[in-house]
């Protein structure tokens, strides 16, 4: 017994010479459909794989832009001390709710003095809300 490629070999050399049959004509025609339905099938599966692993490979880059901007937006705001690694950690890990300074920018909250006492722009934001604003 010949397995399915041999005979769809066997088919196609005697469809090139022009000497099959009509029977075989027909077997070759079921075959080739078969091979067009199974193609149709993996190009389903393999299209919507790919669909899949694009969408979440979009979400990851999604947040890791959202990361970079965050330690960006810590980073940008002045010199940033060893003292200050809360801010980068915060900017990195941010709280679900977050609060706002008056100028928008995170509040990063209370901060321990600088162990080596050296002023810090990033302890406290140093805005200066404008007075009247609503």
């Amino acid at each position: 017994m010949t397995t399915q490629p041999e005979r769809l070999h066997h088919l196609l050399d005697r469809a090139r010479r022009g000497v099959i049959l009509p029977a075989e004509g027909e077997q070759l025609a079921e075959m080739v459909g078969e091979l067009e339905a199974d193609n149709a099938r993996y190009e389903e599966v393999v299209v919507g794989d790919l669909n899949e692993a694009n969408i979440r490979l979009q979400r990851q880059a999604a947040r890791a832009e959202a990361t970079v901007a965050r330690v960006r937006q810590a980073v940008d705001a002045g010199p940033v001390g060893s003292c200050c690694a809360h801010l980068i950690h915060a900017a990195l890990n941010p709280p679900p709710a977050v609060k706002r300074c008056g100028c928008g920018r995170p509040d990063p909250g209370p901060c321990q003095p600088c162990p080596d006492n050296s002023p810090s722009l990033h302890c406290a934001c140093d805005c200066t809300p404008t007075q009247g604003a609503a």
